[in-house]
C-alpha cells in the first residue's frame, strides 16, 4: 500500500498539473485581439511572461514598476532634525538610520543618532553609537554625551572619566563641568560636588540649575544655612523651578520652618505631596501624631492611590502604638 507521503506528493503534482492545464486553456482563450496584452492573474511578471510566450508568442512582457528612489542624504538629515525638534524621536531615529545605511562614515549623523537614543532612554544603543563615533574620530561632544549615558546608568567612575577628559581639553565647557558636579552628587561625594558647582557659578553667576544643585549638596551635607542661601538665590531667578522648590521645602522643614516648607513643597508638586513631605520631617523628629495627621491629609487630597503616604501613615501609627504601650 503506498505511503501517505507518496500519496500526498502525487496529489500535489496532480493539482499542479491541473492548475497548469487550466492556465493553458485560459491562455488559448486570450488569442483574440482585445485581451492579448493582459498579464495572467495570480502570477509574477516573470511567470506571466514565460507562460504567455509559450502559448502566445506575441504576448508582451510586463513592465516592472520602477524602484522608489532614496532621497538624498541631506534631505533625510533635515527630516531627522525636524523630527527631533518636534519631539518625534522614532521618526528621527528612522531618518538618521537610513543615512547611515548608505554612508556609515557620516559620524556627524551617528552622533545625532546617539543623542536621540539617549533622549529616548535607549542607553545601550546610545553608548554603541557614541563609542562608534569615538572609534573613528575625537569628538568632545561624544565624550560628554557618553559621560551622560554612564551617569544615567549609575556608572559614576566612567561618567567622571569621560567628563574629565572633556574638561582637560576645554576647561570652560560649563555643561561638562555641571554634569561632573551632578556625578559627584549622585555618588554622594558632597564635598566634591560643592566645589564643582561653586566653580560653575564663578563662571556663570546666574546659572539656576547650578544654584539648585549646590543647595541640594549643602542640604545633603546638613549645612542648612548655606543650602537656604543658594536655594533662595535660585528661587529669586526662577521661582517656579520644581527641583529647587523641593529642596527649599526640605531645607525649611529641616530648620522647622514648616509654613514656608509647605509653600515650597506645594510649588514643587502638589498639596498632597507637600503634606506627605512635612509628615516625613515630623516622623524623623519623633512627632508621630503630627506625622500621622499629615499622611492622612495627603491621602485625603490625592484622589488616586498614594502608596508612599499610605506606607508612611502605617509606620506612624505603628510608632504611636508602641509609644502608648510603653507609656502604659
Amino acid at each position: 500500500m503506498p505511503s501517505r507521503t507518496i500519496l500526498a506528493t502525487a496529489a500535489r503534482r496532480a493539482a499542479a498539473a491541473l492548475l497548469v492545464g487550466v492556465l493553458v486553456v485560459a491562455s488559448g482563450c486570450l488569442t483574440g485581439k482585445q485581451n492579448t496584452k493582459t498579464p495572467f492573474r495570480g502570477l509574477t511578471s516573470e511567470e506571466s511572461d514565460r507562460l504567455g510566450s509559450l502559448n502566445n508568442p506575441g504576448f508582451p512582457k510586463s513592465k516592472a514598476f520602477p524602484a522608489e528612489k532614496e532621497p538624498p542624504a541631506e534631505n533625510l538629515i533635515a527630516e531627522g532634525d525636524l523630527y527631533l525638534k518636534t519631539g518625534q524621536l522614532d521618526g528621527s531615529i528612522m531618518s538618521y538610520t537610513r543615512v547611515l545605511a548608505k554612508d556609515p562614515y557620516r559620524h556627524d549623523v551617528r552622533y545625532k543618532l546617539g543623542i536621540v537614543f539617549l533622549m529616548s532612554g535607549q542607553l545601550a544603543d546610545a553608548k554603541r553609537e557614541l563609542a562608534a563615533v569615538l572609534a573613528h574620530q575625537e569628538m568632545l561632544e561624544s565624550h560628554e554625551a557618553l559621560g551622560l549615558v554612564f551617569l544615567q546608568e549609575g556608572n559614576y567612575p566612567e561618567a567622571e572619566r569621560e567628563l574629565r577628559h572633556v574638561l582637560s581639553s576645554d576647561p570652560q565647557r560649563l555643561r561638562a563641568l555641571y554634569l561632573l558636579g551632578v556625578t559627584h552628587l549622585k555618588a554622594h561625594n558632597t564635598t566634591a560636588a560643592i566645589a564643582v558647582f561653586r566653580d560653575v557659578l564663578l563662571k556663570e553667576p546666574n546659572n539656576v540649575k547650578a544654584m539648585s544643585r549646590l543647595g541640594q549638596a549643602y542640604y545633603e551635607a546638613k549645612n542648612y544655612s548655606e543650602a537656604l542661601h543658594w536655594l533662595k538665590k535660585g528661587e529669586y531667578l526662577h521661582p517656579e523651578d520644581p527641583k529647587l522648590n523641593y529642596y527649599l521645602g526640605m531645607t525649611y522643614a529641616a530648620l522647622k520652618r514648616y509654613p514656608e516648607a509647605m509653600t515650597a513643597f506645594t510649588k514643587a508638586g502638589d498639596e498632597a505631596q507637600a503634606f506627605n513631605n512635612i509628615g516625613v520631617q515630623y516622623f524623623l523628629e519623633g512627632r508621630y501624631t503630627d506625622a500621622a495627621k499629615c499622611f492622612q491629609r495627603a491621602l485625603e487630597l490625592r484622589k488616586t492611590f498614594y502608596p508612599e503616604a499610605k506606607d508612611n501613615l502605617e509606620r506612624a501609627l505603628k510608632k504611636m502604638q508602641e509609644e502608648n504601650q510603653n507609656a502604659g
